[in-house]
């Protein structure tokens, strides 16, 4: 509590960095982050065309929306000697209001208005809380207002704040809707929801309908509140009497026999004050239980609720204890964002302007989850997390990988032990379940159901890859190995089919930013530094064979890229040997972070140079709109990628991709149209702005430093083992050997391995033999080598060789 009362108002909003009101607004594209808590609470405000940027003038309406822009019916007033001024809500008749500064951080979005003689800082804040699940699985947001008198005279001061909650804001339009007012607890509160409750279901603009809202404020002698399906009845009240009128208890309303939205409001009389001498603290939330459907690995389908039922479980305790916490969670607030900022410090200040953007935006659509034991109780054994991808067109994907690899570096630098439980579900399922040789690009195709993941993709090198980077990265950053060591046959046998195929990709094989070319470099490279990782992580399980093996393929694959891959310059090609084409090379990133050093620094230098030149067209520059991906892409920017390359590019390179995505802040795609700029998606991708940040994180001790040694076991280092090996060779030459030594180096692996794995085919890529079992359940068939179709309940085990046909 001390700290509120210590620091003044003006250094609880401005311990960052912040641009000119006008120098903001004139940037922004993307909504401001407003009550930012789960994938269903998840509202933001744009500059309305009735908000003066020059002079921060606002008159008229302001509403705050939904992800899908579903307007929210936010109403925000405050009243001063009388007179009433509105920040948001349709109120023509208020006093006009003058905002005089925006301020947002990875927390926290602060509007600073001047209302008559007093300066009010309205404040939207979600914490986020590193390593505490309890913390951060809790869906409610604090709202709350300081208060400061321009003329050192008080003034009556009271404060407005009501939702206007209709039928498309809970998910339906149809059926009743039902509230109870104060809640037995320590302060007065609203829960709202549904009289009939659709567990899972999903309306066409994002919206669940199940689930319960909830507003309240902490106790106080000076708070009412209020009820009615007229704003405009609310509002005369506060106008009239700066106070509202008590409500009753409980009530059930149809959307047929009233005029909804219906309003839930609350005021706080402050009196006659100078200034606020704490903050004046609301709370919303939306809360769900359960909140994902996740199939486990015996098929069957659970329910999985918030972490925080670990620990509560009822929600007045929750929203209690969560009110009285607030100076404690702005404490840590603080504190975090400072660190961020120092961590920050050589980069452009626009930098922060990205990452305060998309920070709570990508948190919110984070799910903590867990299981229920046989007691019935919460089982903290059983956690995972999953991951809305929220920002796409239709529907919403459960832990979409190509998306939670690009914003892998936000958690890795935030809070690594939630990359665990993100990467737990997508584990556990394919360890057991799943019929692809390959990763699942995602654990379902519609949040919260994550109950389809075996579904045949295009894009499976890219996934898995992205599968092996990302559980190496969580390893070297925490140390813990438990990963590997549990899930360590499932790892091997995608690294294995890397080996087959990610040297020369198919025509048809996707990357995450969907180009499906034959032998496409960025791809190709990505594979090989997975086939590392996988090396590395071998090493760590102890197991010295595989690490060899895999490390020499690296080695073969890595030499072998670079004579295919890069331009004369050196730099990257979109495929091989087209000398005329170019690639963003995003893919860099994964081999400088994990330390994989398949690249030299001569080769990165090249590629930075060749992207320093570039024009993106005629009128338009890196520093206007950012980098494209490709030469077969030349007007689509896709920010997380460009800031994967921003992490690693030096000086004015770095400078103008971060001035470019500035100019775009908080959407991820960009489709460039002669001058216009046209903004496509918002993305959880976006937590990729973190790579600068993740790129020096430290690497803790549990793993063992693999040295692979090339054929003749003469010492190297691997950022300049491709070059030495290839002078010492003589070029392609040299690529072919080492590709015959990685093959040698496998049939080890392999013929340990082959006992009871036969050579399938799914599509063009292997099967283990295991996973055939469920690839039958799902309808399938198997055949011999001769064609013959083979019977469903056995006779085909022993078989050395057979195919496998989905249908």
């Amino acid at each position: 509590m001390a700290l509120l009362s210590i620091l003044p108002i003006t250094l609880l909003l401005f311990l960052l960095p912040v641009a000119s009101l006008a120098q903001f607004l004139n940037a922004l594209i993307a909504p401001l982050p407003l009550e930012v808590c789960t994938p269903f609470l998840n509202s933001g405000i744009s500059p309305p065309p009735n908000w003066n940027i020059t002079t921060g003038e606002l008159s008229g309406a302001v509403d705050s929306q939904s992800f899908f822009n579903e307007t929210t019916g936010k109403t925000m007033l405050v009243r001063v000697d009388g007179n009433t001024y509105s920040m948001f809500g349709d109120l023509p008749d208020s006093n006009r209001t003058t905002v005089q500064a925006i301020h947002v951080t990875p927390t926290r979005t602060v509007f600073s208005f001047t209302m008559g003689p007093m300066s009010v800082n309205a404040t939207f804040f979600t914490p986020v809380e590193p390593g505490d699940f309890v913390k951060q699985s809790t869906p409610l947001s604090y709202l709350f207002f300081t208060v400061e008198s321009n003329d050192d005279i008080p003034h009556d001061v009271q404060i407005f704040t009501g939702l206007g909650i209709g039928g498309t804001f809970l998910g339906s339009t149809e059926g009743n809707v039902t509230w109870t007012a104060n809640v037995p607890g320590q302060g007065p509160n609203y829960a709202v929801q549904l009289e009939a409750q659709s567990v899972y279901q999903i309306d066409a603009n994002q919206q669940a309908k199940w689930g319960t809202f909830y507003l309240s404020a902490a106790a106080s002698t000076n708070v009412t509140s209020f009820v009615t399906d007229s704003l405009a009845l609310a509002i005369d009240l506060f106008f009239g009497q700066g106070v509202l009128q008590p409500s009753p208890s409980s009530q059930i309303v149809g959307f047929a026999d009233a005029s909804l939205p219906l309003v839930f409001a609350l005021s706080q009389d402050l009196g006659s004050i100078k200034g606020t001498q704490s903050p004046v603290v609301f709370v919303t939330g939306y809360i769900q239980d359960p909140v994902m459907q996740y199939i486990d690995i015996h098929g069957n389908e659970q329910n999985r609720s918030p972490y925080y039922r670990a620990n509560y479980s009822n929600e007045v305790n929750l929203i209690d204890d969560y009110t009285a916490d607030f100076p404690d969670a702005l404490t840590r607030a603080l504190t975090l964002e400072s660190k961020i900022a120092a961590d920050a410090a050589f980069l452009p200040p626009a930098y922060m302007d990205l990452v305060s953007l998309s920070t709570r935006f990508v948190y919110a659509s984070t799910a903590i989850t867990i299981g229920t034991g046989t007691s019935g109780k919460p089982n903290t054994s059983d956690v995972m997390a999953f991951l809305k991808n929220t920002g796409e067109a239709v529907g919403a994907r459960v832990s979409a990988v190509e998306t939670l690899y690009a914003t892998w570096p936000m958690f890795m630098y935030l809070d690594p032990s939630l990359g665990k439980l993100l990467l737990e579900p997508l584990l556990k399922f394919q360890s057991e379940n799943s019929a692809l040789p390959y990763a699942a690009m995602d654990l379902g195709h519609q949040y919260p159901n994550a109950t389809e993941n075996a579904v045949s993709h295009s894009s499976a090198i890219e996934q898995t890859a992205n599968m092996l980077i990302m559980t190496y990265a969580y390893v070297r950053t925490t140390g813990d190995g438990s990963l590997i060591s549990k899930y360590y046959e499932l790892i091997t046998n995608w690294a294995e089919l890397l080996v087959q195929y990610t040297l020369y990709i198919a025509q048809g094989e996707a990357s995450a930013d969907g180009l499906a070319i034959a032998n496409q470099t960025n791809l190709a490279f990505k594979g090989i530094v997975a086939i590392r990782a996988m090396s590395d992580m071998s090493a760590a399980a102890g197991k010295p064979d595989d690490s060899s093996a895999y490390g020499q393929v690296s080695l073969s694959y890595g030499a072998s890229w670079k004579a295919l891959a890069l331009g004369s310059d050196q730099h990257l090609l979109a495929s091989y040997g087209d000398e005329t084409s170019w690639s963003l090379g995003y893919n860099y990133f994964a081999d400088l972070w994990l330390g994989t050093e398949v690249l030299t620094q001569e080769i990165v230098d090249s590629q930075i140079a060749f992207l320093s030149n570039m024009h993106v067209s005629a009128t338009l520059g890196i520093a206007d709109v950012g980098v494209p991906l490709d030469i077969h892409r030349p007007d689509n920017v896709t920010s997380s990628w460009d800031m994967l390359v921003a992490s690693y590019a030096s000086g004015e390179l770095q400078n103008e991709i971060i001035a470019g995505l500035h100019n775009h802040a908080g959407y991820n795609q960009l489709e460039i149209n002669g001058n216009a700029q046209n903004v496509t998606a918002q993305s959880v991708a976006l937590g990729a702005v973190y790579a600068p940040l993740a790129l020096r994180l430290p690497v803790r001790g549990i793993l063992t430093n693999v040295t692979v040694s090339p054929p003749g076991g003469a010492n190297h280092d691997h950022m300049s083992s491709g070059t030495r090996i290839a002078a010492a060779l003589g070029g392609i030459a040299a690529a072919a050997v080492l590709a015959a030594a990685a093959v040698a180096a496998l049939r080890v692996v392999r013929k340990r391995r082959r006992q009871g794995v036969a050579q399938a085919r799914f599509g063009p890529y292997a099967l283990p033999l295991k996973r055939i079992a469920p690839a039958l359940a799902r309808g399938g068939s198997v055949y011999s080598a001769e064609g013959s179709k083979l019977p469903r309940g056995g006779g085909w085990k022993n078989l050395e060789d057979y195919e496998y046909h989905d249908i």
